[in-house]
C-alpha cells in the first residue's frame, strides 16, 4: 500500500495536491466510461488508484434509480467516491471465488471508506448514511450474505417503527413535561445508538445519524416512489396505445443511439504558416 503525504481527499495523482478534474464518456443512457485516472488519499495516508476504465468496462455512477433522483442522483459530490466505491467492490468480488472472507473483508472496508470520502466530499451526515446503507445492504447480497442482508432489511424496518414511536412519544407527551421529559429523549437515543453499536465502531455515527433520520426519510421515500409510479402509469398506457395502433411496433424508422463520445473533445491547435 503506498503512503503519500498528500491531505485526505481526491487528488489527480499521488504527487498532485489539486482536485481532480475527470472526464466521462457516455455509453448508453445509465452507463459511463470513466476516461483518465485519479485517486484518494484516506485518512491513514494510504493511496487508493482509480484507473480510466479499459475498453468494455462502465458505471453507472453512484446507483441511484431514476425515481429517486429528486431526492438524490448519480452525480454531484457522491460521483468520485462512488467510483472509488466501485473499484474496490469489484477488486473484492473478483476475489470472493479464491478467499471468499478476505473478499468480504475488503468490501467491508470499502464500504466504510466510502462513508468517510463522501463526508470528505462535503455531504451531509443524514445523506452520506443513506448511501452508506443503501452498499451495506448491497454487500450483504452480493457478496453470498443473503440472510445477513435480509436481517439488516428487518432491523432497519424495526428501527424505522422504533424510532418513529419514539419521536411521536417526545412530541406528543401531554403536560408540561411533553418536550422537557428526559426519558423520551433517552428513548429516543437508545432507539438510534443500540443498533449502531451492533454494525461496529467504525459504523457507530452513519447507522446512529441514519437512524434518527429513518423516520423523515421513510415518509420522503415512500412518497417520492408514490409520485414516480403514479407519472409512470400514465406513459405506460399512452406507449401501449400507441405500440397497438402502430400494429405492435413503435411509430416511426428505428432511431439508433449515438456513438460514445467524450463530453470535451481535445483538438491540436492549428498550425502556424512559416514566414
Amino acid at each position: 500500500m503506498t503512503r503519500v503525504a498528500l491531505a485526505p481527499g481526491f487528488h489527480p495523482s499521488p504527487t498532485d495536491p489539486t482536485y481532480p478534474q475527470v472526464g466521462l464518456r457516455v455509453i448508453s443512457f445509465r452507463r459511463f466510461q470513466v476516461i483518465g485516472s485519479f485517486g484518494f488519499t484516506d485518512r491513514d495516508g494510504s493511496w487508493w488508484e482509480v484507473p480510466a476504465h479499459a475498453p468494455g468496462a462502465s458505471t453507472d455512477l453512484a446507483s441511484a434509480p431514476a425515481w429517486l433522483w429528486g431526492l438524490t442522483a448519480s452525480y454531484g459530490r457522491q460521483l468520485y467516491p462512488a467510483l472509488l466505491h466501485d473499484r474496490r467492490s469489484d477488486q473484492a468480488l473478483l476475489l470472493r471465488p479464491s478467499d471468499p472472507t478476505q473478499a468480504y473483508a475488503d468490501r467491508l472496508a470499502a464500504d466504510r471508506q466510502f462513508y468517510r470520502a463522501l463526508r470528505l466530499q462535503g455531504l451531509a451526515p443524514i445523506r452520506a448514511s443513506m448511501f452508506w446503507a443503501a452498499v451495506t445492504l448491497n454487500r450483504f447480497l452480493r457478496m453470498g450474505r443473503v440472510p445477513a442482508g435480509l436481517a439488516f432489511l428487518a432491523q432497519m424496518v424495526a428501527v424505522l417503527v422504533g424510532v418513529g414511536t419514539a419521536v411521536g412519544l417526545a412530541v406528543a407527551g401531554s403536560g408540561a413535561g411533553g418536550w422537557h421529559n428526559p426519558g423520551r429523549w433517552l428513548l429516543l437515543a437508545a432507539a438510534a445508538v443500540v443498533p449502531a453499536v451492533l454494525y461496529g465502531r467504525s459504523s457507530v455515527l452513519p447507522v446512529a445519524v441514519g437512524c434518527l433520520a429513518a423516520p423523515v426519510v421513510g415518509v420522503v421515500l415512500v412518497v417520492t416512489f408514490a409520485a414516480a409510479v403514479l407519472l409512470w402509469l400514465p406513459d405506460l398506457a399512452i406507449t401501449a396505445v400507441t405500440r397497438l395502433a402502430a400494429g405492435g411496433h413503435p411509430p416511426g424508422p428505428p432511431t439508433p443511439w449515438p456513438r460514445p463520445h467524450p463530453y470535451l473533445r481535445e483538438t491540436e491547435p492549428p498550425a502556424t504558416p512559416e514566414k
